[in-house]
């Protein structure tokens, strides 16, 4: 079992290329010895954003707060905003 409070994880400013205006706390990960599932919590200030990526794990995204714009695979553009869920597969754009 893996237990810890958010509060208690730093956040940490993602500085890549493609990568703006985005926090995360890497709450569990590979690192836990979970290697097919991640949990992080990611703020995006406004106007943030992040480049087409993947991870090795699934990742499921529930959004607290806000609105926004995901892009898919085939380059469909969804408006997103608090209460909608996003799941991706392991090695999905």
């Amino acid at each position: 079992m893996i237990f810890r409070h958010a509060a208690d994880v730093p956040a940490e400013e993602i500085k890549r290329p493609g990568f703006s205006g985005v926090t995360v706390r890497f709450l569990v990960t590979a690192a836990d010895d979970n290697p097919r599932c991640a949990l992080w919590l990611l703020e995006f200030h406004p106007g943030g954003s992040t480049d087409w990526h993947r991870h090795q794990e699934e990742h499921q995204i529930y959004l607290l707060e806000g609105e926004g714009v995901v892009v898919g695979d085939d380059k469909t553009k969804t408006s997103v905003r608090a209460g909608d869920v996003i799941s991706t597969l392991p090695c999905e754009i």
